[in-house]
C-alpha cells in the first residue's frame, strides 16, 4: 500500500465500530482488516496494531432497544478507561462478577447481558473493551424506550435482575478505578 501512515487510522476506527456493533464492518460482511490482510497490506495493519496497543482503551456498555428490524434507540456509556491490558482485565473481572462468559476473538470480547432476538421489542445490552475514541452517547429516544421496555416486563424476569446486577457491577468497577 502506498500510504500506510494515512490509512492505519481507518483500521482503528473500524475496529471500534465493530466492537460497538458486530454488523458494522466497512465492507460488510468483510472488514477493512480482512481486505488489507488478503491484499498483503501488512504495514498498514502493523501500524494500526502498534497504535492500538499503545493507546488508551475504554470499557463501554452498549445498550439498544429494538422496536423493529434495523430500528433501535441507543445508549453508549463509557464505564472506565486505562491501558489495553488493564481494560481487558477489567472486562474479565466484570464477567466473573456477573457469572458470565465473554464471546469474541482476541481483544474483541463482549459480555452479553441481553442479545438480539427475532421478536420485537427486544434489548441488546453488552459490555466491550475498545480503543478510547467514543464519548458517551444517548440517543434521543433511548431513555423513554428503555423505561417502556422494562415497564412492560415482569419484575420477576431474570433479565431484569441481570440488568440490575450489571449496572451495579459496572458502577463498582468505575468507582474502584
Amino acid at each position: 500500500m502506498q500510504f500506510p501512515n494515512e490509512a492505519f487510522q481507518h483500521v482503528i476506527d473500524e475496529a471500534c465500530a465493530i466492537r460497538f456493533n458486530p454488523r458494522s464492518p466497512i465492507f460488510y460482511p468483510e472488514s477493512l482488516r480482512d481486505r488489507l490482510q488478503r491484499d498483503g497490506a501488512t504495514e498498514v495493519l502493523r501500524l494500526a496494531d502498534q497504535r492500538m496497543r499503545s493507546m488508551r482503551w475504554g470499557l463501554y456498555r452498549v445498550q439498544r432497544v429494538f422496536s423493529a428490524p434495523a430500528h433501535a434507540d441507543r445508549n453508549l456509556t463509557p464505564v472506565m478507561s486505562g491501558s489495553r491490558t488493564d481494560i481487558l482485565a477489567q472486562l474479565r473481572v466484570l464477567a466473573d462478577r456477573l457469572d458470565l462468559g465473554s464471546e469474541g476473538d482476541g481483544d474483541c470480547q463482549r459480555i452479553w447481558i441481553s442479545s438480539r432476538q427475532d421478536s420485537y421489542p427486544h434489548l441488546e445490552d453488552f459490555f466491550v473493551a475498545a480503543p478510547q475514541q467514543a464519548l458517551s452517547k444517548v440517543g434521543p429516544g433511548f431513555p423513554a424506550a428503555w423505561k417502556k421496555y422494562w415497564a412492560e416486563t415482569s419484575e420477576h424476569d431474570p433479565a431484569r435482575e441481570l440488568d440490575d446486577r450489571a449496572t451495579a457491577a459496572a458502577e463498582a468497577l468505575a468507582a474502584a478505578a
